[in-house]
């Protein structure tokens, strides 16, 4: 996985990562399900699927090449804990939130001396963020199609944008 548990702070805050006991670790394990699950995702919508293969690949050698870095470098910067993906995962995290499935069917959760409040404007923002970061990789990748002949020149970039109705 290119990002992890340490991304997802400021805006993107994902609370309870941290500390011991049975709910840190388990968050830290749904949050691991989910960027397992988006960061493939991410990848294969902003490079195209063999792109993202070759990139996870490459990447993952003990010695990637440089191209890899390269790549790696536009999709994470480490040092400050950013990266389109993180804003994809979040997304996709709290929108799993919104609802719980039980046995009557989708219900939404209440505090009991406080108010839910949906994060749907947080979630809008943390998407599109991703999606204007994922079309600079893109553009970037376009520019530099001969350093990356896995990259299909007919994929087209088709994340767009969406509102704070999810929509």
């Amino acid at each position: 996985m290119l990002i992890d548990q340490s991304f997802f702070v400021g805006e993107i805050l994902v609370p309870n990562l941290t500390g011991v006991g049975p709910i840190p670790a388990g968050n830290v394990e749904e949050l691991n399900r989910f960027i397992s699950k988006y960061e493939p995702e991410f990848l294969d919508e902003v490079l195209g699927p063999d792109l993202s293969a070759a990139f996870q690949t490459g990447i993952s050698a003990a010695t990637p090449e440089q191209r890899w870095v390269d790549l790696k470098l536009k999709l994470v910067n480490a040092t400050r804990k950013e990266s389109a993906i993180a804003g994809y995962v979040y997304y996709h995290f709290y929108r799993d939130r919104l609802s719980t499935s039980s046995g009557l069917g989708e219900i939404e959760s209440t505090a009991e001396n406080a108010n839910v409040v949906l994060n749907t404007d947080k979630m809008a923002r943390a998407y599109n963020d991703a999606v204007r970061k994922g079309r600079a990789v893109f553009n970037w990748v376009v520019e530099n199609a001969e350093t990356y002949p896995e990259f299909d020149l007919e994929h087209e970039y088709t994340l767009s944008p969406v509102n704070t109705f999810g929509i």
